[in-house]
């Protein structure tokens, strides 16, 4: 076995040698060996003992492991309803690229990202195909609706019979509007006459193919003509909370 696989593993021959034997503790070196490997690109990894010898109370074998095939993941098919986001986002959601490693960890994620999404959901369950060379992830995804308007508007006559001035409250959400993942929201605020707030903020995930996001946020609040606060507007980095392999 490869010294990095064992060192990965936490194995240390003094754990075995000269002590009582443990199933259990041999059946956890033999599963953490092969989950290293199926998170490295080798998913049908095999390890067995094997020579085995029994002289009175001492127990000699060798562990012999297989890798098998090294398997990159060669492509990601989606299907199901049109969801306007594009494949770029879709890869950065799950964060699988083609010709990524296969990596089981990554790929048993894959439902729940997709569900914690605002945008997409799956139709059914994700599918992983093999063939003696390659490795295809298939989505099978349908669109959330994800805009939202709601709100009031009123009018309300002005002092001495000068006309009327509307008033309300009104929230619009937009998103994935140009299939970037995208999201607008807009609130605009007006319960009294010479008052009223805006605001407004806008943030779009993934810029570049890049697991970097971009937001802008603005505030505006008025009252009459004698007040006006503007705060600064500002523009914020986002990283995934789960980094890529």
């Amino acid at each position: 076995m490869d010294e990095e696989i064992l060192s990965r593993t936490g194995f240390r021959n003094k754990q075995f040698l000269n002590k009582p034997f443990s199933t259990s503790q041999v059946a956890g070196f033999f599963n953490d060996a092969l989950e290293y490997l199926e998170n490295t690109g080798y998913p049908f990894a095999e390890i067995k003992l094997a020579h085995v010898l029994i002289d009175q109370n001492k127990i000699n074998a060798t562990v012999i492991l297989k890798k098998n095939r090294f398997y990159l993941i060669d492509s990601i098919q989606i299907l199901g309803e049109e969801t306007r986001l594009n494949k770029n986002y879709i890869e950065n959601i799950i964060r699988i690229k083609d010709k990524y490693p296969y990596d089981e960890r990554v790929i048993k994620s894959i439902g729940k990202r997709i569900s914690e999404d605002p945008f997409i959901e799956e139709l059914k369950p994700y599918e992983v195909i093999f063939t003696e060379n390659s490795c295809k992830i298939i989505l099978t995804l349908k669109p959330k609706k994800a805009n939202v308007f709601d709100g009031i508007i009123g009018v309300q006559p002005q002092e001495n019979n000068e006309g009327v001035v509307f008033t309300g409250d009104i929230k619009i959400g937009l998103g994935n509007i140009i299939g970037q993942g995208e999201r607008l929201n807009l609130r605009w605020q007006k319960l009294q006459d010479q008052t009223q707030q805006i605001d407004v903020a806008f943030t779009i995930p993934f810029l570049f193919k890049t697991p970097i996001g971009f937001g802008y946020d603005l505030n505006i609040y008025r009252r009459d003509t004698t007040f006006n606060n503007v705060p600064v507007s500002y523009t914020h980095l986002t990283l995934p909370t789960t980094p890529y392999v």
